[in-house]
């Protein structure tokens, strides 16, 4: 039994070289088709959109058009925000659409912030109604989240959260959130920083290669456990 280990464990290695290949590949297409659809997309009035369709029926980074009001008071502050280095948060704020009754959580952009200053950012929000412009998706999820995220306190705003989770902010705010948020423009007056959104972080050529050099491993492995094995079956 003990002659069989080596072989198993080398089947094994191949065959999951073989799998995060597949994987990596699978997210290459996927991120081909956001950035292709990013492209070629045209502008939706989502105001008019929402009195017929879901939201959900949108795909990811759809671009949209949206007429409402920020909420001037209570803002989110997503921290460990980094930009040239300088640590800080990104600033989101509800945006309570005009017609239907429906609230979106906006991404203004990046704000320095130090926890040791004992002060919040400053930024000016306006309070009179107008149109928006930018691009819908999910809200942004951790590589990796440690613990769990505090619930917030409906009365102290801003609210610092580590982690964007819209069931939380929707009970701090005592109101339902779109369960899309809204990447603000950079062209917009009321973007904070000017700085242009990645609609993917990681692009699918890194994906692509990242399937190559899985594919590389297992080819590497297959020919160690070939040449291994041939020796151990030629006669002494």
């Amino acid at each position: 039994m003990r002659k069989w280990i080596p072989h198993i464990a080398a089947l094994l290695v191949i065959l999951a070289c073989g799998r995060l290949a597949l994987w990596q590949l699978d997210r290459a297409a996927e991120k081909s088709e956001i950035l292709s659809h990013a492209e070629r997309s045209e502008r939706i009035d989502l105001n008019q959109w929402l009195d017929q369709h879901s939201i959900t029926a949108l795909a990811p980074f759809t671009e949209v058009s949206v007429t409402g009001r920020f909420d001037v008071q209570r803002h989110v502050l997503l921290d460990n925000q980094v930009r040239h280095h300088h640590p800080g948060v990104h600033v989101w704020v509800p945006f309570k659409l005009s017609e239907p009754a429906v609230t979106l959580l906006v991404n203004r952009g990046w704000q320095p912030w130090e926890r040791r200053s004992g002060r919040w950012p400053q930024y000016d929000t306006p309070e009179h109604s107008m149109s928006l412009h930018g691009r819908l998706s999910d809200p942004p999820r951790p590589g990796l989240q440690l613990g769990t995220q505090a619930p917030l306190d409906g009365q102290q705003w801003p609210a610092l959260l580590t982690y964007l989770e819209l069931d939380l902010v929707a009970e701090g705010l005592g109101t339902t959130l779109s369960d899309q948020v809204l990447w603000l423009d950079a062209e917009s007056p009321w973007h904070l920083t000017g700085d242009p959104w990645q609609h993917v972080v990681m692009g699918p050529e890194r994906h692509t290669a990242y399937a190559f050099q899985w594919l590389a491993i297992g080819l590497a492995v297959i020919i160690i456990w070939l040449v291994l094995t041939l020796r151990s079956a030629r006669p002494s």
